[in-house]
C-alpha cells in the first residue's frame, strides 16, 4: 500500500498542477523576429515538446508613461522537471534580467519586475528557456504581463497660514505626482471645495473671516486619460482672519 501511494500521490500532485495552470494555449514563437505578443493581465499557457534546449519568445509593448510597472509572471506547471528561466531583452538584444521558477515550487509563481525602468514606447522580448530531459516529455508553463501605474506618494503639508479672507498652503512635492489637489472648507461643514495646481504652494482667496478652515492636499496624475490619486494629506485647521 505504501508503495502503492509513493507512486500514486506524485500522480495527483501533478494533476493538480497542470489543472491549476489549466488556461487556454498560446504558441509561443521560436526567436525574436516571430515572437507572440503578450496582452496585459491575460494569462496563457506554453508548453516545451521537444529534446534539448528549447527557447520560446514572447514580446511586449510599453506605454508612453515613463512611470510604469510591468511584471512578468512565470509558473512552472509540471513537478519533477528543470528549472524554467525567464529573460528579457530589449530590442537589440541586450539582457535586461533574468529568474528561474524552481521547479519542485509547481504552481508557486514567480515574478520579475521592471519599476520605471524600461523605455516608453518601446518593444521588450521575454525568452522562456527549458532542457527537457528526454524525448517524449513536455513541460507545461503559463506567463502573463502585468501593467500597474504607481500613484503618488502621500503627501505633508508644511505650512498653512492663514490671513485676512485668505490662505496660504505649502507642501513638500512627491513622486509621480503631475498636479495636485487642494480642498478645503470650513470646519464642520461635511461639503469640500476643491482647486488644481502644478506648484507645491498655492493661495485661496474670497474665504469667510473669522472662520475656522481645514485643509487637505494629494497628489493627481493621468494615464491613458485616467486619473490616479495619491492619499490625501492629513487635515489641517487654520484660523482665517
Amino acid at each position: 500500500m505504501k508503495k502503492l501511494m509513493k507512486r500514486v500521490l506524485p500522480l495527483l500532485v501533478a494533476a493538480t498542477m497542470l489543472v491549476t495552470c489549466a488556461v487556454p494555449a498560446f504558441a509561443a514563437g521560436t526567436n525574436m523576429e516571430s515572437a507572440e505578443l503578450l496582452e496585459n493581465d491575460v494569462k496563457v499557457t506554453g508548453t516545451i515538446t521537444e529534446q534539448g534546449d528549447n527557447y520560446q519568445w514572447y514580446k511586449f509593448e510599453t506605454g508612453s508613461n515613463q512611470y510604469t510597472t510591468y511584471t512578468i509572471t512565470t509558473v512552472n506547471c509540471t513537478v519533477d522537471t528543470r528549472d524554467i528561466e525567464t529573460r528579457v531583452f530589449d530590442e537589440d538584444g541586450y539582457k535586461m534580467n533574468y529568474l528561474d521558477s524552481e521547479a519542485y515550487d509547481s504552481g508557486t509563481p514567480t515574478s520579475l519586475t521592471f519599476e520605471n525602468t524600461l523605455d516608453p514606447n518601446s518593444t521588450y522580448y521575454v525568452r522562456v528557456y527549458q532542457y527537457v530531459n528526454y524525448k517524449g516529455a513536455f513541460n507545461t508553463y503559463t506567463i502573463r504581463l502585468k501593467t500597474t501605474y504607481p500613484a503618488p506618494d502621500q503627501i505633508t503639508v508644511t505650512s498653512v497660514i492663514g490671513k485676512k479672507n485668505r490662505l496660504t498652503v505649502e507642501w513638500n512635492p512627491v513622486s509621480y505626482a503631475e498636479t495636485y489637489q487642494v480642498q478645503y472648507r470650513v470646519k464642520g461643514s461635511k461639503s469640500w471645495h476643491s482647486v488644481t495646481t502644478k506648484k507645491s504652494k498655492i493661495t485661496i482667496k474670497g474665504l469667510s473671516s473669522n472662520r475656522k478652515y481645514q485643509v487637505r492636499v494629494r497628489g493627481q496624475r493621468k494615464v491613458d486619460g485616467k486619473t490616479i490619486n495619491g492619499k490625501w494629506s492629513t487635515k489641517t485647521t487654520v484660523q482665517v482672519k
